[in-house]
């Protein structure tokens, strides 16, 4: 990987993790949505997430923030190695 793909890719990941974050605030071992609040626990992750009714961002995010985090989260290591 050249340099320049090594930034583009570092430059992604610093992206999708900060719009990662404006939708899901993780607290301790809970996820919690910030458009209604629902929050869902770790070991909750194989289950869809449970908005609150009338959720402004339900029907924007993930099913799955868990899952979506864990990806991210692999991509770090990958960016970094």
């Amino acid at each position: 990987m050249s340099a320049r793909d090594s930034n583009a890719a570092k430059y992604h990941l610093d992206d999708s993790l900060n719009t990662w974050s404006t939708r899901w605030v993780l607290d301790a071992n809970m996820l919690l949505c910030t458009g209604c609040t629902r929050g869902q626990y770790a070991r909750d992750a194989d289950q869809p997430f449970p908005h609150g009714d009338g959720c402004r961002l339900a029907s924007e995010l993930t099913l799955y923030p868990w899952r979506e985090l864990a990806e991210l989260l692999r991509a770090v290591t990958q960016v970094s190695a």
